[in-house]
Order: C-alpha cells, then sequence, then structure tokens
C-alpha cells in the first residue's frame, strides 16, 4: 500500500495491508469496520472517531461507561477488556492466494480452494515473518581432532559497510544472530540474489556466511535426499497438485544451544553467531530434509512427497485434493513452518519437479531445460563434451538408444584418445539433442496393467524398455541402457542377453519386484536356457540366483519385430541355422551379423567346393552336404552341423575352450561339444593343435603322464559309490570363510567327485564329510582308499567305519600314486578352479561349486558312466 500513517511522535508508519473486522463489543453488541494491518503496536487494536461516531459510541471516562446504539455497556475491568476481535477478513491474502490458484479450475473449485486456504492461512508468512521450529535433530558436530579456527573479515567498500550494518540489524532484530565471543568465526560476504523478494525489491545483496572451514571439520549427516525417480512416480498419474515452499526454511529450524558457537562469524562490526540453522553448512540439507521427514511421516508418499524445503502434494479428483492440502498445511501449523505465498501454487493438473513436468499422464522432461539444452552449442573440449552427456545423461530414461547414441561422444573421453570433431561425433550431438526434443512422455506405473519387459543387447551396450499394456495399447514407463566394460564385451551372445536382463531388473526393481511380469527377447537360445542347470561358471550361478527373486516368463521375439529395446540385434547365428529340437544350443562366437557369416561362408574355398559338387549332382557331396536358406550344412546321421569358414574356426575353438562356461578343459570334451553342432575338414587335428597352444593351459596345468614302472591297479565292484578314494589338498590360500584345505573324494566306478573347503586338515573334517557328504546320500560305502597320514589313523575315524561296517585301505608307504584316482581328480579339479579364478585366489571357495557341477556334467572317458549320476545334460 502506498498509504503512510505517523505516530504519536511523527515517527512514519508503513500499513502491511488491509482487512474486514467484525468485533464483539460487550455481550450483545457486534460491529463490523475495516482496519490497516501494522507492526510494532502497543495494543492489539484502536478504534478511530470516525469509526467510534459511524458506531454511535460515546465513552464516559468519569463514570467508566460505554453507550452503543443508545445502550449502556458496563465492565468493571475497564473499557478495553471487553472488546474482542472476532473475526479478520483478509482481502489482500485472498487476493495473493487467488493469484495462486491454477485458472483452470472452474469458479466454484477456485472458491473451494481459496477457502481452504484462508481457514489455514497461520500456515503462511504473510509478510516474511518466520516460524520457529523446535527441532532435535538440529545440532552440529565435529571430529574429534578438530581444533578452533579465526579467521579475519574480508574487506569490504564504504557502501557494503552501510549494506551490512542493515542486514545485520535486520537479523539481530529477528532474533536470527546475537552477539559471540566464540573460538570459531568464518567471514562474511554479499551476494546479489538476482530476484525480487518479498517487498518486490531487485538486486537485493544477500549476506552469506563463508562456512568453508567449517564444513571440513564437521561430521557428515548422511541422511539421503528422496529418490528422484521415486518422487517423480508418486507424482504422476494424478489429476491436482500443490507446491508449498518454505520461507527461508533453514531459518525456522532452532539451533541447539550448544551449536551456535560453531556458526559464529565475524565483520567490521564485531562477532555473531547464528541462532537458526544457517545457509552455506553442509549438513543444513540433510537436517532440514529429516525434520520435514518427520513432520510429514504418515503422509509421504501417500498425500505428499518432500524434497528439502520443497513439499509437492496430489490428489487424483479435486475432493481428495482439498483434503490433502488441508492435511498438510494442518502439520505446518502444528510444528510452527510458515510458507511463502510467493512459491506456492495450488490446483495444477501439472507441476515442475527436479527438472522434470509431471501430470496425469505421465512424466516428462521439463520444457525450458530441453529449451536450455536446445541452444548448447558444439563442444570444442573435453570438459563441455562431459558437460552435455551429464545434462542429456540426466534425461536419458527418456531416450530409447541412448548408449548406443552417445558412443561416438563418450569414446573422446577415453585415455590417450584425441580430440577429433568427426561427422560422426556431429551426428550423435544433434541426434541427442533431436531425440531429447521429440521425449515421449513416460506413463505412471499401475500395478493392476499387464506388465512387459523388452531387453536387448548389442556388442557394446544392454538396453531395456519397462512397458505396460493398457487399452490395447503398449505404453512406456521407462527406458534403461548403459555401456558395456571391456570386460563384458568379451562376453558370449547369450551371457549378453542374461546381462541386460540383470541391468534391466536391477533398474525396475521397485516395479517387478514381487509381480509377475513378461520378459521379450530376440534372442532364442536364452527362452530355452534352464536356469536351474545351464549355469556352468560363477557368474551365471550368482545371475541365476538373483532371478529366482522374480516371477517371469521368457518370450522369443524375431529381431526385425523387437526394436524398441535399447541394442541392437546381432545374432552370429540365428535358430534358423541349427534344427530346432537344438535350438537351445548356444554359438559362442564373436558378435557378427548373419549376413557376415553368409559372406564368409561364401568367400570361403572349401565350402564354394562343397556348393560346386552339390550343383552338379555329385552323389558323395548330396549325402554328406545340403544347403538352407542359403546357408550350407553337414549331414550326419540325420543332424545338421553348420559348415564353420576357414577364417571362424579359430574364434569358434577360443570362444568353446577359453569361455567361462567350459573353464579351459581337455581336448575330448571340447571336441564332442563343438562337433555336436559344427564341421569343418580336419576338426580333431586342428582342434588338437588349437588347445596345444592355449597359453592358460600351459600355465596353469601340469602333466598327467604316468612314471615309469608297472602300477599295481585297484579292484573296483560292479556296484557304484561302494568304493571311494580320499584325500588332501591345501593348505591353499585363506578363503573369505577361513577355508584353506580342501578334502576330495572320489567314487572309483562312476568317477563321481565330491570336494569340501575346511578350515583344519583333521580328523574331524574326515568324519563330518562322511557322515555328512556321504553316507547320507550314497549310503555307507563297503571300503575307502586313503593314503597314509596320522589323520586316517585316528581314533574317530575308525570308530565311524567301524559303525558303518566301511573298510578302510591304504596305500604303500611314501607312495601318493597308489590313490591315484584321488590324487589325478584333486589335479583337475584345482586346475579348473585355477582357470576359473585366475587370479583371484582367494574366490577359489566360490569357484568350486561351479567347477564341480561342470565335472558332474561330463561323460568319463574311462567308463560309460556320466558322473552326474548318469543323467543326461
Amino acid at each position: 500500500m502506498n498509504l503512510n500513517l505517523k505516530g504519536l511522535s511523527n515517527t512514519s508508519i508503513k500499513p502491511l495491508g488491509e482487512c474486514n473486522l467484525k468485533i464483539d463489543i460487550g455481550e450483545n453488541c457486534t460491529k463490523s469496520a475495516k482496519a490497516l494491518i501494522v507492526t510494532d503496536m502497543s495494543f492489539d487494536l484502536i478504534i478511530g472517531h470516525e469509526t467510534m461516531k459511524a458506531w454511535e459510541l460515546c465513552i464516559d471516562y468519569a463514570t467508566n461507561e460505554v453507550i452503543i446504539d443508545n445502550k449502556n455497556v458496563n465492565k468493571e475491568n475497564g473499557i478495553t477488556a471487553f472488546v474482542q476481535i472476532i473475526e479478520i477478513e483478509y482481502e489482500d491474502l485472498k487476493k495473493r492466494f487467488r493469484e495462486k490458484v491454477s485458472p483452470n479450475l472452474t469458479l466454484t473449485q477456485q472458491e473451494k480452494l481459496i477457502n481452504v486456504l484462508m481457514e489455514n492461512k497461520e500456515a503462511f508468512s504473510v509478510n516474511g515473518e518466520l516460524g520457529l521450529v523446535k527441532s532435535k535433530y538440529c545440532k552440529i558436530t565435529l571430529k574429534s581432532d578438530s581444533q578452533p579456527f579465526k579467521s579475519q573479515p574480508y574487506r569490504v567498500s564504504i557502501a557494503e559497510r552501510t549494506i551490512i550494518k542493515e542486514r545485520i540489524d535486520e537479523l539481530l532484530k529477528k532474533g536470527l544472530i546475537r552477539k559471540s565471543c566464540s573460538d570459531y568465526t568464518s567471514p562474511i560476504i554479499l551476494v546479489s540474489k538476482g530476484h525480487k523478494d518479498s517487498s518486490g525489491e531487485k538486486n537485493q545483496q544477500r549476506l552469506v556466511v563463508d562456512l568453508r572451514r567449517l564444513n571440513k571439520i564437521a561430521v557428515n549427516d548422511n541422511h539421503p535426499v528422496p529418490y528422484m525417480d521415486s518422487t517423480l512416480e508418486a507424482l504422476a498419474g494424478n489429476n491436482y497438485f500443490f507446491s508449498l515452499d518454505a520461507e527461508k526454511g533453514f531459518w525456522q529450524l532452532e539451533l541447539e544451544e550448544a551449536s551456535r558457537k560453531f556458526t559464529a562469524f565475524v565483520c567490521w562490526l564485531g562477532i555473531y553467531e547464528w541462532t537458526v540453522l544457517p545457509f552455506g553448512f553442509c549438513n543444513s540439507s540433510a537436517i532440514f530434509q529429516r525434520e520435514m521427514e518427520e513432520m510429514l511421516q504418515d503422509l509421504l508418499y501417500v498425500v505428499c512427497v518432500v524434497y528439502v524445503d520443497d513439499i509437492i502434494g496430489f490428489g487424483v479428483t479435486f475432493e481428495e485434493f482439498l483434503r490433502n492440502l488441508e492435511e498438510v498445511l494442518g502439520r505446518c501449523i502444528k510444528y510452527g513452518l510458515k510458507l511463502k505465498i510467493d512459491k506456492c501454487s495450488f490446483g495444477h493438473d501439472e507441476i515442475d519437479c527436479l527438472g522434470h513436468r509431471v501430470g496425469k499422464n505421465g512424466i516428462k522432461p521439463d520444457p525450458k531445460k530441453v529449451m536450455a539444452i536446445q541452444d548448447i552449442r558444439t563442444p570444442s573440449t573435453i570438459k563441455e563434451i562431459r558437460s552435455f552427456l551429464g545434462i542429456t545423461g540426466f534425461f536419458r530414461k527418456f531416450i530409447p538408444q541412448y548408449a548406443q547414441l552417445s558412443k561416438p561422444l563418450t569414446r573422446l573421453l577415453e585415455k590417450d584418445n584425441p580430440f577429433l570433431w568427426t561427422p560422426e561425433q556431429k551426428r550423435a550431438f544433434e541426434e541427442l539433442k533431436s531425440r531429447l526434443c521429440s521425449a515421449p512422455i513416460l506413463r505412471p506405473f499401475k500395478a493392476e496393467l499387464r506388465t512387459i519387459l523388452h531387453i536387448d543387447a548389442s556388442d557394446y551396450g544392454v538396453g531395456s524398455t519397462l512397458l505396460q499394456e493398457e487399452d490395447n495399447e503398449e505404453r512406456v514407463v521407462g527406458y534403461a541402457s548403459r555401456m558395456m566394460s571391456s570386460a563384458e564385451k568379451n562376453y558370449s551372445v547369450t551371457q549378453k542377453e542374461l546381462l541386460s536382463l540383470i541391468h534391466a531388473l536391477k533398474t525396475f526393481r521397485h516395479f517387478l519386484h514381487m509381480r509377475r511380469f513378461e520378459v521379450i527377447t530376440d534372442h532364442l537360445n536364452l527362452v530355452n536356457m534352464n536356469f536351474a542347470h545351464d549355469v556352468s561358471c560363477g557368474r551365471l550361478l550368482r545371475w541365476a540366483v538373483r532371478l529366482q527373486d522374480y516371477d517371469f516368463v521368457l518370450k522369443y521375439k524375431p529381431g526385425r519385430l523387437h526394436n524398441d529395446a535399447d541394442g541392437l540385434s546381432r545374432l552370429p547365428i540365428t535358430p534358423k541355422f541349427l534344427p530346432e529340437e537344438d535350438s537351445a544350443h548356444e554359438f559362442p562366437i564373436y558378435s557378427i551379423s548373419i549376413e557376415e557369416n553368409e559372406k564368409l561362408q561364401l568367400q570361403d574355398t572349401f565350402c564354394n567346393n562343397i556348393r560346386e559338387l552339390l550343383t552338379k549332382g555329385d552323389k558323395r557331396a548330396v549325402k554328406r552336404f545340403t544347403i538352407k536358406e542359403g546357408r550350407l550344412y553337414n549331414v550326419e546321421r540325420g543332424n545338421l552341423r553348420y559348415v564353420v569358414p576357414k577364417t571362424l574356426v579359430h574364434a569358434l575353438i577360443y570362444a568353446h575352450h577359453g569361455s567361462e562356461t567350459m573353464a579351459h578343459v581337455g581336448f575330448g570334451k571340447i571336441y564332442d561339444q563343438i562337433r555336436s553342432k559344427f564341421y569343418w575338414a580336419k576338426m580333431k587335428a586342428t582342434i588338437l593343435k588349437e588347445i596345444a597352444r592355449c597359453k592358460t593351459c600351459k600355465t596353469a596345468k601340469h602333466s598327467t603322464q604316468r612314471r615309469y614302472g608297472f602300477l599295481q591297479p585297484i579292484e573296483v565292484n560292479e556296484v557304484p559309490f561302494d568304493l571311494w578314494g580320499m584325500d588332501f589338498f591345501g593348505p591353499v590360500t585363506t578363503s573369505p570363510n577361513g577355508n584353506k584345505y580342501l578334502l576330495v573324494a572320489v567314487e572309483y566306478l562312476t568317477k563321481f567327485v565330491l570336494a569340501r573347503p575346511f578350515s583344519n586338515a583333521n580328523a574331524e573334517a574326515v568324519v563330518t564329510f562322511l557322515q555328512e557328504n556321504v553316507i547320507p546320500i550314497f549310503g555307507a560305502p563297503k571300503a575307502i582308499l586313503t593314503d597314509r597320514a596320522k589323520i586316517f589313523f585316528s581314533g574317530d575315524v575308525r570308530q565311524l567305519c567301524t559303525k558303518w561296517g566301511i573298510q578302510q585301505k591304504y596305500t604303500s608307504g611314501y607312495h601318493s600314486a597308489g590313490n591315484g584316482m584321488s590324487e589325478r581328480m584333486i589335479q583337475s579339479i584345482t586346475t579348473l578352479i585355477r582357470c576359473e579364478i585366475e587370479n583371484k585366489q582367494d574366490e577359489w571357495e566360490d569357484a568350486l561349486p561351479v567347477v564341480l557341477h561342470l565335472h558332474q556334467r561330463q561323460r568319463s572317458n574311462l567308463t560309460d558312466w556320466f558322473s552326474a549320476l548318469n543323467q543326461e545334460r
């Protein structure tokens, strides 16, 4: 208001606003009047002469009587005791609220909303006044080795001195600071606000305390701010929103007495300390977040969300929206928190939150942020590349194939790579900006809808798309993608697809956990994979365990129809290359497209010769080879084996022998695996040659040749599990579980192997092993064969063998070859473990189940038995 009043001392008084009053005078008299609102007045109400005249109000001071409406009103306690304000109607406040209400609401809705706000007007700071919240969390803890520090005040200009004095006086008047003699002092600076304050003035100078030295010695408060995606997901799908902002929120939390000295600051006027939570302190945000969560604890994510000093509420219906608003405003009044009207909004159908715009249809990037990204000029330095990728990466969930699109730019960040801006980088830069500009709206997740997860993997990245079916239409809930590490790029195709699934489940766990959903993939081998058995390495075993937490069904969708997940579908050989009944087998070769395979086969001399013979109708060629869908196959007993071009032979052998699923096992097993699906001339000799050249095998494996001299055979019954050979191996590197010995037992007829880690090689370990791992599962054997170590002669071992009727057999002294089966099996198991763990020596215990599982799957070359109890894989 532009009206100025003069007090009795001729001081100028500027009214803050005006209001309508209803006043009770005496017992049965009610009057209305318009009044001005001022501060620092000695009385609650002053009634002017003009108003008294209009009311026909007369005061007789001699008799202490008031006459109004020709009625005599007497009170023994004096006139001021019986004048009471019963209602204040803030016209200016209503106007300010109306400006913050959405114009899209109907007039009826607007009036209902303004009535709710007026009923809870105590929650708002009308004229910049602050609340005072008694906080049990608002304290400062210093590190144990911290020392007091003193800072000199920064030099300031004469003009700045005047401003500093004004700010200090203002803070003292409000009780936010007080005089201090603390040993901890920080300097102050003046910073331009850059925006209008409550008085409407722009570019106000704000007093800022440089608390960097305090922040270094303060114990960090690790209370987390809310996860952004959880906040956005709680808001999406609602029709009405309100946004509340605390008026200088930190200053409304009272700082505990013992902590105030740490916040002291020095200026040319002296030393002062804060009585409230200061801005600039490293833990202020965490403290305020915790206080807000305490205040709204049962309302969070049901009625509203809170992010430091911002509260955003929501409702599906207008009535629910009003109830939620009343609930939140009531909490603010109860705790004494004041809200800034100018930063609040009410009743809008969309709201901007954390760089996003959220509404009933879902989540999309904030248009202002998108516009800013469109204005970014072409990067010319590594720093600008990082900045651009950081900004676009913030919105990556809106951009399908983000990892693939950004690869030309991320490549520039790699060590020792020169900064070369080529057309490839320019295309990636412009494409990312274009994709973000046309980013889809991500739909809110609804538990009752059918949920579908599309996954895919390329040579260098994995990606996924989460969708839900609504009204017979699949709607996007979110995208996820990331680049592969250098090690992950060496995974087989199936493992890359599995990696994509694992990444998707981690990203969307909050949606998918404990809920049935479908997983769509274009990799048929993944659909046919038996997760209960096809886990022949530690990584696959860990993934299989993780997948057990989810309830999903895998479905196959051809690559040409599966183009929404992030990544390219480049399978080396499609399921069409192999017979349908064998489609679950993997072709673990370098990731080469179908077209490239066909091209290499057409360029291969041997393949071309066979094709020419088939064209001529050569009987031998027709009997052994055939062409299907343009690809050449070898026919063996009715099975089709893909003819491998010479240029791919080495890669194929290495992918089987050197892969983690095979762990560098020997020739026989590799040969059986490869020859069942593939063919090339002189296959056996080639595989033997390649395995002989393997550096890992040369390093990790030992010679298995027999020593010179005759060996005496051990008599073996025809009944399985009657004779077991046992021996200890170790000590080795201590595992995280404290084990450093391995007890290995091999059954002499079937070659079935058991192994268990122990912390000590003693009789107790032998007894435990027999009682828990052998007898309950396979029954008591007729005999066990061991060396002559004292462990196996102990009373406990003999007592157990006597109890179960087990005969103890021993080898000749100082001749371990007498138990050669156990010795050889220990060598095989430890070799496979070394290949599996490479240089991570303490992980041998984790690798043991994987290695045993791999061994049990293989057919013994010495018998007709499968190790795994004669069960086919």
